[in-house]
This record gives C-alpha cells, structure tokens and sequence, in this order.
C-alpha cells in the first residue's frame, strides 16, 4: 500500500499582522551555549550567549536598563493597528499624547475608517507635538530650500484644539532636519511609546506598486523603563523651545507643561503577537539620540540639554558592530555613511567574521535626495572588494517588485528601513539612516535591544526574530527556511522565483558625472570638499 503525500505546507502569509508570531512560535526552540554571568544593573541576573551579557552589546554611554516589551512591526498597517489601541487607552484630562514628527499626516488611516485627525480630535486628552517645519535650510530671505512635508496643517489643526499644542519646529542645525519618529501614549495602561522609521503617513500602508508603495520600514512598541526615556527625548525638546511656555498657559501650565508621572504599566494586547503566543516582557533597551554639537548651528547656541553635542545613536550601532562576531544584517534608505564604512570594512576584514549583508533602497529611487550617492556607494564597493575580492564575506541588495498582487498588498519595494540586527542577538532600530548626517547633525531617536541567554532558549529572541519576520517578507519563504541564518543567507545568494530582492554588488553609473562609476582624480579635491562640507556632513568635526 503506497504511502500517502505529506500535504504541501500552506503558501506564506505576508498579510496578516499575526502570521509571524504565529509563524514563530511553532519553530524549534534553540540551544545556545548558555552560561550564568553576574551582570546586575538594577538587580537582575543575566544570562549570557557564549560568554556575552545583554548589557555587553551596549557602549558605556548609554548603559540598557531591563524590564521592557518591545514589539516590532514590519508592516505599516499593523503598526498603525497598534498605535489606534494606544491612543484608545488615553481618555481623561489626566492623559497626553506627545508627537515628534519628521512628517505627520493627520488623515492616515489607522483602523476602520479612522485617522489620526480622528483620535487626536477627541475631548480631554492633552496633545503636544514638535513638527519639524520642512526647511532643510535657509539661503536668505524668502528663500529656502524646502521638503514638502503635511506638517504645517497639522500643527495648524493641533494649535485650534482646546486641548492640542503644537510647535512647528525650525530650531535645527543647516542643512539638516528634524527627523525623530516618536509618538509616546500616556494613558490608563502606562508609558506605550512607539519610534522608528515609519511615519504617520499614507506610503506605509497605500498600495502603488510604481511608486514601492507601502513602503518598507520597521517600527517599534516599548513600554517599561525604555518608555520613559522615549518621553524624557520629548520633554527635552519640548523645554528648550523658546514657544513652550505660551503653548502650555494655553494648557493649563502656568510656568512648565504639565508631564504627570506615569500610571502603572498594564499589558496592552498587539496585534501581531496573539494571545497564543508567549511575549518576552524582560528585554534590555536603551534609547540613542543623536544631537549636533553648538557649532553645528550657524545663528543659534544650540540645545541646552546637549551642550556637547548628542551622539549615543551612533553609539549604539558602532559598539554592535565591534561586538558581532560572526554576522551583521543592516536595512538602510542611503547607506552611505563614511564612518559605518570604516567600522564594517575592519569587521569584514576580521579573520573569524562571517557575513555582511547589506539590504538598502534602489540607487535610482534614494539618488533622487543625494546628490552623488551611487557615487558613495560605489566608493564603498570599492573598499569592500579591496578587503574581500572573493565577495564570500559581504553581499549588497536593494528590493524589487513583488511577484504576485497579493503579496502587492503589504510589500513595497521602497526600502525605508535603519534597522541593524548583530548575530541575532542584538538590534538598532529607528529613525537614523547610515549617512552622517543621522549620526551627527539631524535630531534622531533610535533603540537598542538586546536578550539575555534564557529568552533565546525559548526561541524569542527579539533580534532574531525580527530578522527572520524581515527574511520571510524578503524571500518569500517560510519562517522555518531563514530560522538560522546560515541556512537561509544561500536564498539571498541565489534568490528564489518568490524572492523581492536582487543583487547590487556591482558598480553603478553615477548620473552626476556623465555616467561615470566614480569621480577622476582632477575632480577628487572638488567632491571631497562638497561631500564633506554640504552633502553628508560629520558634525563632530570642525
């Protein structure tokens, strides 16, 4: 008697905002060497992954604090999803709402019919928002050169709510902006902030396949001790601004806005983590910002709060590269940044390390903001074949249409994302792009998580199940295909039919030199000084 086929696995699931937790949870769990280390900020014994504390991956800057449920999203829609049931839980005089914006959109549906302008509008709640207010720089005058971004109308409709105070921000160093995604909920269940690379607008969730769109990019939950730091990055803002007091007499704050302490946490339901599956609420967070010093300011003294310059998003991510040693996975719109470039190029060049793989928006859709950054690009594909001609250590990818119309629906081929993943054990994401400009002279807010040894051991681990989520979208292929990431990087090497990504390793013609791969040597002088100076500036120097 014949036996019977193994009915074929169901096709993957991109539209649901369940289907990778519920993906997930039915993988295998993991055994990785496992021993007890005395790492107690705060009390708390952590486990560490061969001989690696959670508290190891973050710099002596900012030190992580545990304790924390972080929650990604790696589509626009479940994102918006949560942040409805966020703002839902803000209902009385008591409550407030706290909005960092790079672009906020008041008409973006977040659930049912709903928009933002529709929970914002609601009676009682207190709502402060810093918008940035789309001038990249002021030439002279009336003259300018400008973003077109919704904020005005946003700030406008705010400033006529009873209970809605709102600055259109333009205290920013030249030529940078205000880039800092952060939305903090202070309601009946606690402190829920939410930050990352997604703004409150219509390309994370419409579908245009020509325009990418929904865009990809990856965003965050946190509640727990991290929350609170995500609220003291608004506060500081908000206090340094010389329009605060007026706003908060308007609110019913004499001398200083009114920041109640905060309720006790309650655990608030998401929708990509069903109740079936367990959560990890024990987490090590640390919030980086990034914040220029004085100097970079030409006709202001800069933030009193910084008077130094803050640069602890850089941190994050440039321990995280020092500290993997087999393997580094990074998302990037630009990626351009000349110091992430010094720091990967000696990693790659290290004997024992693995893998470099780079996923980053298509040339022609990311040339369109920077002027000479397939050039930049090409410059550190260069470097990379200097340290590893064979390209076995390193491979470069941008995102191309999905195969099928279904799949059209959630996944765009626009790569938005700043999201950093080292040997599955450690993440940085938010709103920093790898250019120095994220690292040194815009305002940005990005986390860094981390796990310790027994959250791994259930197989929840947050940085690896964030890259699997992400491959899975990628790739198109189940969850069980890319569980360990040597198995599933041969699908990015020879991407499969279902595959959104393809290969970008080669050198690009560079539009800005007459479709030239790179600049000659009569005209190096020229472009090192613009590229330094004015295009992607490090404000950390002179």
């Amino acid at each position: 008697m014949a036996t019977p086929k193994a009915a074929p696995p169901p096709p993957p699931v991109f539209t649901s905002c369940s289907g990778d937790a519920a993906a997930m949870a039915a993988l295998p769990r993991l055994r990785p060497d496992v021993d007890v280390a005395q790492d107690k900020p705060g009390g708390h014994v952590a486990l560490a992954v061969r001989g690696r504390t959670p508290a190891s991956w973050f710099p002596r800057s900012l030190p992580p604090a545990p304790g924390n449920e972080v929650i990604a999203y790696i589509y626009g829609t479940c994102f918006f999803r949560d942040l409805a049931a966020a703002l839902e839980t803000a209902s009385t005089a008591d409550h407030r709402v706290y909005i960092l914006g790079w672009n906020c959109e008041l008409k973006t549906e977040l659930v049912g019919g709903k928009t933002l302008q529709d929970y914002l509008a609601r009676p009682k709640v207190q709502v402060r928002a810093m918008l940035w207010d789309g001038v990249v720089a002021r030439i002279t005058g009336n003259v300018s050169i400008s973003v077109p971004v919704d904020n005005p109308g946003t700030h406008h409709f705010l400033n006529t709510l009873p209970h809605g105070a709102s600055i259109l921000d333009a205290k920013h160093a030249q030529p940078a902006t205000h880039h800092q995604k952060l939305i903090v909920v202070q309601g009946e269940r606690g402190l829920i902030a939410f930050l990352g690379g997604m703004d409150i607008a219509h390309t994370r969730s419409t579908v245009n396949a020509d325009l990418g769109e929904p865009w990809h990019d990856v965003h965050l939950r946190v509640t727990g001790p991290a929350a609170r730091d995500c609220l003291k990055v608004f506060e500081e803002r908000w206090l340094d601004h010389p329009e605060h007091e007026v706003l908060d007499r308007k609110l019913g704050a004499p001398v200083s806005p009114s920041f109640p302490p905060p309720t006790p946490r309650r655990a608030l339901p998401s929708v990509t983590i069903p109740d079936r599956v367990p959560r990890a609420p024990g987490r090590w967070a640390a919030i980086g910002r990034t914040y220029p010093k004085p100097a970079a300011f030409p006709t202001s003294a800069g933030y009193r709060f910084a008077p130094d310059g803050v640069y602890t998003a850089w941190d994050l991510i440039q321990h995280g590269i020092a500290t993997a040693q087999r393997f580094i996975y990074l998302e990037d719109q630009y990626m351009i940044s000349r110091m992430a470039r010094k720091a990967l190029l000696d990693k790659v060049g290290q004997q024992d390390f693995e893998f470099l793989l780079i996923l980053m928006n298509g040339s022609g859709a990311a040339s369109s903001d920077y002027k000479m950054l397939i050039a930049e690009r090409n410059r550190f594909r260069e470097d990379l074949r200097k340290v590893d001609s064979t390209g076995k250590k390193w491979g470069m990818y941008i995102l191309k249409k999905p195969p099928d119309r279904e799949r059209q629906k959630s996944c765009g081929s626009y790569a938005h994302s700043k999201t950093w993943i080292f040997d599955d054990e450690y993440a940085v994401v938010g709103s920093a792009n790898c250019e120095n400009r994220g690292y040194t002279l815009n305002t940005e807010i990005v986390a860094g998580i981390a796990d310790d040894a027994n959250v791994h051991a259930t197989g929840h681990g947050f940085a690896r199940r964030l890259r699997i989520g992400l491959w899975h979208k990628h790739l198109g292929v189940p969850h069980a295909d890319v569980f360990d990431w040597r198995k599933g990087l041969p699908l990015w090497t020879t991407p499969p039919g279902s595959a959104m990504v393809e290969k970008s390793d080669a050198m690009e013609p560079e539009p800005d030199l007459g479709g030239r791969f790179l600049p000659d040597a009569s005209e190096m002088q020229a472009y090192e000084t613009a590229w330094n100076r004015l295009i992607d500036p490090d404000a950390r120097l002179p």
